[in-house]
């Protein structure tokens, strides 16, 4: 028996050292090691370092020959490309994922180059079969200042209310940059707390965003208090004159509204044999003309007082009775007598309810604006070319269309003259409260200045454009 074999054990025991037989190596984690990113330059650039990539294997050795997948592609976007340092080289000389395979000293080299759009990138390391996982990570800057972007692009803003103007300077690809910006007017109908705008006076103003040599612009138009409905086809809604407050009203369109004088209705007609008087609340009553008649009836219009409905009915047009007056419940409703066979119908009735104005059909002269005497119940010999008639709130005045221009003219039929040029007005007219402004289309006309201050309308809005009482 060899006694040395065991005395060194017996030895080390009793001094308290534990002994253990001869074992393998420990194991380590296998490592990947990512060196040279970090890394920010602008768009369209190769950063002058090399991504390289070190992998080791769970013995602690350099991993030669094991395959690595790099991809810079990020939530649908290429921030960053990789452009392989050994071939084969993609077509473009760029790629967003190669798949290649560490050299002899366990590493593999790519060069980054940036994309177009600006911001935080990343590149995905992984081996898989070394279950390795890594992000290399650059920033993206965006490139020389090209553009200025003023928006939004035309928009309205009420006498002493504000709206702030939000305004940006982009690169090339509309990467926003930090310039600073700059701001200034056209006239001085706003004043202006940077991007901050606060209507002045009553206009039309063209306000500046700068940075350096570049600039854009946003159109205001300067406007008084107002609350309009228009109908986008599908609804009815409701908002202030600077586009503000924007609100449903009812889930149903038309090409037919009127105001209740009293502001607290909204009358509507689709061309059925019925019309809606619709609450602010959104509540609504249905108003039949006449149960009997499966016609059209349209364009509808309170008297002044807000006691009747005259409107048109598409089937009595043809036998002279096509002008029809209802309670303002719709009850007891009655055709207008004594209207020629050949009116086209849109009536407006005078404010002191005494005169009625509506169009007839010349088949060689065209549309003609006919006066009705209410209360003698006949047709008056006065007329005037055009259409679209409406009475001034005062009973002064009566607004028309006449070859696509807004005309006005005495509530006789003299003095007829235009107040816009020809163009595109055309369609129903309303007026302001105060008389001293007509809508059409999506248009404010100042009548004592000729002004035209457009209203850009979003969300599919279109005319009819009614003015609240």
């Amino acid at each position: 028996m060899d006694i040395r074999r065991f005395a060194a054990p017996a030895f080390l025991m009793a001094l308290g050292v534990a002994c253990s037989s001869p074992t393998q190596p420990a194991t380590v984690p296998a490592v990947l090691t990512i060196v040279g990113d970090q890394k920010s330059d602008t768009v369209e650039s190769t950063f002058s370092d090399t991504l390289l990539i070190t992998v080791q294997d769970s013995s602690g050795q350099l991993a030669k020959h094991v395959a690595v997948r790099l991809n810079s592609a990020w939530e649908f976007n290429t921030h960053v490309w990789l452009i392989p340092t050994r071939p084969p080289l993609p077509a473009a000389g760029f790629t967003g994922i190669i798949d290649d395979v560490t050299d002899s000293a366990g590493q593999l080299k790519v060069r980054v180059k940036t994309n177009v759009i600006a911001g935080p990138a990343r590149i995905v390391v992984e081996v898989p079969s070394l279950a390795l996982k890594d992000t290399a990570r650059y920033t993206v800057l965006p490139g020389a200042a090209t553009h200025v972007f003023s928006l939004p692009a035309d928009t309205a803003v009420q006498v002493g209310k504000t709206l702030t103007i939000r305004a940006r300077v982009t690169d090339r690809f509309s990467n926003n940059r930090p310039d600073v910006l700059t701001y200034d007017a056209s006239s001085t109908g706003v004043t202006l707390n940077g991007p901050v705008v606060t209507g002045a006076a009553i206009g039309r103003i063209k306000l500046y965003a700068r940075s350096g040599d570049l600039a854009d612009s946003t159109l205001v138009s300067v406007v008084p208090s107002a609350t309009f409905a228009a109908s986008s086809g599908f609804a009815i809604y409701l908002f202030e004159s600077d586009l503000t407050g924007l609100r449903s009203l009812s889930a149903q369109g038309t090409e037919w509204m009127e105001w209740n004088p009293n502001g607290l209705e909204l009358l509507i007609a689709n061309e059925l044999n019925h019309m809606t008087a619709i609450a602010l609340d959104g509540s609504s009553r249905q108003i039949i003309a006449d149960g009997s008649v499966s016609s059209a009836l349209f364009s509808p219009q309170y008297s002044a007082n807000g006691a009747f409905i005259y409107y048109t009915d598409v089937d009595t047009l043809i036998s002279g009775g096509g002008i029809w007056r209802a309670n303002a419940d719709g009850s007891a409703p009655v055709a207008l007598p004594n209207i020629p066979f050949d009116a086209l119908g849109y009536p407006s009735p005078s404010p002191d309810g005494k005169t009625l104005v509506f169009v007839e059909f010349d088949p060689f002269a065209g549309p003609i604006i006919r006066w009705y005497d209410l209360v003698a119940q006949t047709t008056l010999a006065t007329q005037a070319a055009g259409e679209y008639p409406r009475w001034s709130p005062d009973g002064q005045h009566i607004a028309f269309d006449r070859n696509d221009r807004i005309m006005l003219m005495n509530a006789d039929g003299t003095g007829a003259h235009a107040v816009t040029s020809p163009g595109t007005w055309q369609g129903r007219i309303g007026w302001s409260p105060d008389g001293q402004w007509l809508v059409n289309g999506r248009t404010l006309i100042q009548l004592s200045t000729g002004l035209l201050l457009p209203l850009p309308l979003a969300g599919g809005l279109r005319e009819p454009l009614s003015w609240k009482p």
